[in-house]
């Protein structure tokens, strides 16, 4: 029996067989047998929600809250980094008038969806805001700046981000 154990050890593939036979398991076999089972609890949900994962990952509602950060810093660097904004607004001429526009984040308004990607462990953030076009018109161009603007459009944007297991990536 040893012997066999041995073998089974020394050479799990070519031996597998033999030690399926004689009832022993080598400790690969244990060990693949263990991964299959983790995975197949990850795929049907039965690890528990919100639970880190038994490979030491996060559980859903620490990735979630993080999204929910990441979402919130997202908006608030488009919001400062979009261009024309409204200290730097672009100016064309319609007609006989001068139209001064810019556009802005609705930083209040953010939305974060988490879907699970088809690898384990991994998921995808969809990140919602909405993006609205102000116009300011004027006889001139210096009229057209110091005018006062109105929203003339409202769109709505989506960011796609992942979370790779560890962070989210964008």
């Amino acid at each position: 029996m040893r012997t066999l154990f041995f073998l089974c050890f020394l050479m799990v593939p070519l031996v597998s067989t033999v030690c399926a036979a004689s009832g022993e398991k080598s400790a690969a076999a244990e060990t693949k047998d263990a991964i299959e089972t983790n995975d197949k609890k990850a795929k049907t949900g039965k690890a528990g929600k919100g639970a880190p994962s038994s490979r030491g990952g996060k559980g859903e509602e620490q990735i979630r809250s993080e999204l929910d950060e990441v979402a919130r810093k997202l908006t608030a660097q488009a919001a400062r980094t979009l261009r024309p904004s409204k200290d730097a607004k672009e100016i064309r001429k319609d007609g006989d008038e001068y139209v001064a526009f810019y556009v802005e984040v609705d930083t209040d308004n953010v939305t974060a969806e988490m879907r699970p990607a088809s690898t384990p462990g991994m998921y995808v953030g969809i990140v919602g805001y909405a993006e609205k076009i102000f116009e300011c018109r004027g006889n001139d161009k210096k009229a057209a700046l110091a005018a006062p603007c109105r929203e003339i459009k409202k769109g709505g944007r989506s960011e796609m981000i992942l979370f790779n297991g560890k962070i989210w990536q964008y």
